[in-house]
C-alpha cells in the first residue's frame, strides 16, 4: 500500500464533501429566495430546457477526464487531444441545440423553450474551452484547489442569478445565472493552473479506447436522472414539472452532497489501491457505511419534517410539493447503496461492467416511472422512482461485493446500528412533532422546525452510540467520526477551560 494514501484520500474526501456541502449551502439559500420570487412554472421551464441540453451533451461525453486520472503516463499530448476533443464536443452540441431549439418549444408546446436554448447553446461552448490542466487538482489529490474552482463558479451563478431574479421576476434570470457559472469557470481554469492546452488530436485512438464503455455508461446515467423530468414535463406541465424539481432538489439534499463529493475524492485514491484487493474491499465497506452513518438520518429526517421544511423556506404556497418531497426522500435514500460502486470499478478498469449497470439502471427506471406518471402524474412517477431505486440498488451492492470477493454479512455488521438509530430518532420526531399544535403562524413553524431538528440530532447521535458501546465499540464508522471530532473536542475544552 502506498504510504499515507489513506489518509490523502480521507483528507481529499472531506475537501469535497466541504465543498459539496457549502455549494449545496449557497444553492439552498438560492432556491429559498427564488421560490418567493419566481413561480413554480419558472422552475418547470428551465428544467426542461436543462434537461434537453444535458441529453444532448452525454452523447459525447466519454469521460477524458477519468482517463486522464488513472493513467500515471499521461503525456502533455494526452491533455492537449482531451482539451481538443472538449471543443469539437462542445461545439456540436452548441449546433445541435441551435438546430432543436424550435422543435423542441412544439414538442413542448411552450414556445419560450427556442430562446432558453439558444443561451444555453453559448453556455455550452463556453463550458469546452476551459483549462483542461484543472483535472490535476483531482489527479494529484490537491482537492483544497478543486474546492476553489467549485467555489468561484458557484458564487458568479448564485450572485447573478438572484440580482437578475429581484430585478426581472422571470425565468431569464435562471439563464443570467448558467452563463455567470460559465463564464465564471472559463477564466477561473486559466487562472488557477499554468497549463496553456494546444489543438492537437495525436492521443485520441488511446484515450478513445478506455473511455468508449464510459460514454454508454454516462448516457444511461444522465437518461437515469432526467427521465423523470421528461416524463412529468410532457404529462402534467411545467407547473407539476417546477413542484417535482424542488421537492427532488431539496430530498437529494443528504445523499446527493455526499455521493458526487466522495465520489470524486475516492476515484483517484481506489486507482492507487488496486494491487491491494483487500484494503480495497475494507475500504468499500468502511465507505459505504460511513455514507450510510450520515445520510439515511437526513433523509428519514425531511420525511419527518418535510411540512415545515416548505413552510419555513419555500412558504405555503409550494405546499403542493409536501407528497412528492415525501416520497422522493425515499428514493433518496434507496439511492445511496449504488454510491460507492462506480468508482470501484472504474479503479478496477471494468468500465464495461459500469456502462452494464447504468443500462440496467435506466431500463428499470424507464418501466416504473413511464408506469407511475400513466397511472397517477407527477406523484406516480415519484413512487415509481422509489421502487426502482430499490431494486438497482440491490443490483449495485449485489454485484460490487461479487467482484470484490465479499459476502453480505461484513456490509450487515458494519450498518445495522445506523439502521436501529434512525428507528429510534423517527419515532423520538414524530411523537414530538405530533404533540405539538402548529398555531399557523411562520414564527411557530420555525420553533417547531428548530426543535424537531434538535432532538433528531440528539437522539439519533445518542442511539447510535448507545448501539455502538452495546456491540462491543468496533471498528467502524462510528470510529471514524470519533477520531475525526476527537482533536475538535479537546480544542473546545481548551477554550472552555476544561482543559489543560
Amino acid at each position: 500500500m502506498i504510504p499515507g494514501l489513506g489518509g490523502r484520500v480521507a483528507k481529499g474526501a472531506a475537501w469535497m464533501v466541504g465543498c459539496r456541502f457549502i455549494i449545496r449551502g449557497i444553492g439552498v439559500v438560492s432556491v429559498i429566495i427564488l421560490a418567493r420570487l419566481l413561480r413554480p412554472q419558472d422552475f418547470g421551464l428551465f428544467s426542461l430546457a436543462a434537461a434537453l441540453l444535458g441529453t444532448l451533451d452525454v452523447f459525447g461525453n466519454f469521460s477524458f477526464n477519468i482517463a486522464l486520472i488513472r493513467d500515471a503516463e499521461a503525456t502533455r499530448e494526452h491533455y492537449d487531444t482531451v482539451w481538443t476533443l472538449t471543443i469539437l464536443r462542445g461545439l456540436g452540441v452548441a449546433l445541435a441545440l441551435c438546430a432543436l431549439a424550435r422543435p423542441a418549444a412544439i414538442f413542448f408546446n411552450d414556445p419560450r423553450v427556442e430562446g432558453i436554448l439558444y443561451f444555453f447553446a453559448l453556455g455550452t461552448f463556453l463550458d469546452g474551452l476551459q483549462n483542461v490542466g484543472t483535472i490535476d487538482f483531482r489527479k494529484s489529490l490537491n482537492f483544497h484547489r478543486e474546492f476553489a474552482f467549485q467555489i468561484i463558479c458557484k458564487l458568479a451563478g448564485f450572485i447573478f442569478t438572484v440580482t437578475f431574479a429581484i430585478l426581472w421576476r422571470s425565468y431569464w434570470a435562471l439563464v443570467v445565472g448558467m452563463l455567470a457559472a460559465k463564464v465564471a469557470g472559463l477564466g477561473a481554469s486559466y487562472i488557477m493552473h499554468p497549463f496553456r492546452p494546444r489543438l492537437c488530436l495525436r492521443e485520441w485512438r488511446s484515450l478513445f479506447g478506455f473511455s468508449k464503455w464510459l460514454l454508454t455508461s454516462n448516457i444511461s446515467a444522465f437518461l437515469s436522472s432526467r427521465l423523470d423530468t421528461f416524463v412529468v414535463g410532457r404529462a402534467v406541465g411545467t407547473y407539476a414539472l417546477g413542484l417535482y424539481e424542488i421537492a427532488s432538489e431539496i430530498s437529494n439534499l443528504p445523499t446527493g452532497e455526499l455521493v458526487l463529493p466522495i465520489q470524486t475524492a475516492l476515484y483517484p485514491g481506489y486507482a492507487k489501491l488496486i494491487s491491494d484487493p483487500r484494503r480495497l474491499a475494507g475500504s468499500y465497506i468502511e465507505v459505504l457505511a460511513l455514507l450510510m452513518l450520515i445520510a439515511i438520518p437526513a433523509s428519514v429526517g425531511i420525511v419527518c419534517v418535510a411540512d415545515l421544511l416548505i413552510r419555513v423556506f419555500l412558504g405555503t404556497r409550494w405546499l403542493e410539493a409536501l407528497p412528492l418531497l415525501q416520497v422522493l426522500s425515499i428514493a433518496g435514500l434507496m439511492k445511496l447503496g449504488s454510491a460507492n460502486t462506480v468508482p470501484i470499478l472504474l479503479a478496477l478498469g471494468r468500465s464495461k461492467l459500469t456502462s452494464h449497470l447504468a443500462f440496467t439502471n435506466l431500463a428499470i427506471l424507464a418501466v416504473f416511472i413511464v408506469g407511475g406518471a400513466t397511472a397517477a402524474g407527477a406523484i406516480g412517477t415519484a413512487y415509481g422512482v422509489v421502487a426502482a431505486s430499490a431494486i438497482i440498488s440491490g443490483i449495485y451492492i449485489t454485484t460490487t461485493l461479487r467482484v470484490l470477493s465479499l459476502s453480505v454479512r461484513p456490509l450487515i455488521v458494519a450498518v445495522w446500528r445506523t439502521l436501529a438509530a434512525v428507528a429510534v430518532m423517527t419515532l423520538a420526531v414524530h411523537f414530538l412533532i405530533a404533540g405539538w399544535p402548529l398555531i399557523g403562524t411562520e414564527t411557530s413553524a420555525i420553533v417547531k422546525l428548530a426543535a424537531a431538528v434538535a432532538v433528531g440530532i440528539l437522539v439519533y447521535g445518542a442511539a447510535l452510540l448507545g448501539f455502538w458501546r452495546l456491540a462491543g465499540a468496533p471498528e467502524g464508522a462510528e470510529t471514524m467520526i470519533l477520531r475525526a471530532l476527537a482533536p475538535r473536542l479537546r480544542q473546545w475544552r481548551t477554550v472552555l477551560g476544561f482543559g489543560g
